[in-house]
């Protein structure tokens, strides 16, 4: 997804946002990831069709990712968060 800050505003009026997130995909029994930042803070998150894919199985995913991702910026390993 990017940069969401470059494409979403903080504020719109009297609503601000926190943690915007938000997919129009059709995932039929895909698994979407996603990868972004806001406000500098750097996000991975997923999308699922619970009928395909167990909450389990994803959270496994998303943590094997996370740990590629954390090799890959050379911060070490996750069980220091």
């Amino acid at each position: 997804m990017g940069v969401l800050d470059k494409v979403i505003r903080h504020k719109y009026g009297s609503f601000s946002f926190d943690n915007p997130w938000g997919t129009g995909e059709e995932l039929g029994i895909g698994l979407g990831l996603f990868l972004d930042t806001w406000k500098g803070r750097l996000t991975l998150s997923a999308a699922y069709n619970d009928a395909w894919h167990e909450k389990e199985e994803v959270l496994d995913d998303l943590n094997w990712c996370n740990e590629i991702e954390f090799q890959g910026l050379g911060i070490g390993d996750m069980t220091s968060f």
